[in-house]
């Protein structure tokens, strides 16, 4: 027998599936049940949790921390609320989870214990859109969790003995400036590509977007001889990025390099003057005026590039 192990729990259920399947058709539900998997598995593992098995319509996984098991709870409803903006309304998806912690025991890939069904519970007792922790979770993520939580009273859930101790998380959906930001205009203009023979690569592609979307971050580097469709390509996954609420930035190298750089600096370029105001520069924006001055106004007091040796500053990248 394994001895225990302390888990955060988190069950996630989509509302009126089941209403959604007839409305829709099995193709079109089923299609929409994958994406949430795809996406449920992208932020769990994107915040260190595991997901420990799909429910047909909702997931389970396990974190080692409270402050990434809420977290992944409220990106999870982020990436819902986002997709849903830009869905048909009989194509929306809308989710509710259920977190809890304690002693669980894991036997063959599952895990049991109160802490489990008490998560499932709670998850049945949330309202669509909503995040329903047990008190518990909200005492092991304090001082390390930027989130809000708001009590809701001690719940009486089925199966369980005495009333739970229950709190709900406060979450905004994501601000999106892809409604402010058109698809660069060269990319726009890019004619579409027929992917014979293609259609993995773009698969791979799409993979590399559902998963920055849902939290995580990746790089991918196209490459390859000059005329095979790099540029077609990356224009047609741009699209469907732009189309899905992401924000699409451009920027090129000609075959005589004007500025360092050059590539970052018409992307952040175009991204500021698109933006303004609402631009976010991250957490060192003073870095960035290294490569576009302008940005000195948004990157605020004291957020000048950091300090560099004698050697390294200002070399920038040398042309050939």
């Amino acid at each position: 027998m394994r001895e225990l192990s302390t888990q955060i729990i988190v069950f996630t259920d989509l509302v009126a599936s089941t209403a959604q399947r007839a409305a829709v058709g099995d193709d079109v539900a089923d299609g929409l049940l994958r994406r949430h998997s795809e996406v449920a598995r992208a932020v769990v593992e994107a915040a260190h949790g595991r997901v420990v098995k799909s429910l047909g319509d909702g997931e389970m996984a396990c974190f080692g921390s409270a402050v990434d098991a809420v977290g992944a709870a409220v990106r999870l409803q982020q990436a819902m609320a986002q997709a849903a903006s830009s869905a048909p309304a009989d194509h929306q998806l809308t989710l509710r989870i259920g977190v809890s912690a304690g002693d669980v025991r894991e036997a063959e890939g599952d895990l049991f214990g109160t802490p489990v069904v008490e998560a499932a519970r709670l998850c049945a007792a949330a309202a669509g859109g909503e995040v329903l922790v047990a008190e518990l979770v909200r005492l092991l993520a304090r001082g390390r969790s930027s989130v809000s939580f708001e009590p809701v009273g001690a719940l009486e859930l089925r199966g369980l003995p005495e009333p739970v101790a229950a709190c709900r998380v406060l979450w905004e959906p994501l601000a999106s400036p892809a409604t402010q930001l058109p698809l660069p205009a060269l990319l726009a203009a890019t004619p579409a590509v027929s992917y014979v023979g293609r259609a993995g690569l773009l698969d791979d592609l799409r993979q590399a977007w559902k998963t920055a979307r849902s939290g995580g971050s990746r790089a991918v580097l196209l490459a390859g001889e000059p005329g095979i469709g790099k540029t077609r390509t990356a224009a047609e996954l741009a699209r469907e990025v732009h189309a899905d609420g992401g924000v699409v930035l451009f920027g090129r190298c000609d075959e005589g390099l004007s500025v360092p750089y050059q590539p970052f600096v018409e992307a952040l370029t175009g991204y500021v003057h698109g933006l303004g105001g609402d631009a976010e520069l991250g957490r060192l924006p003073g870095e960035l005026v290294r490569l576009v001055p302008e940005l000195g106004g948004l990157a605020g007091d004291g957020q000048g590039p950091i300090a560099t040796d004698m050697r390294s500053e200002g070399t920038g990248c040398s042309r050939r």
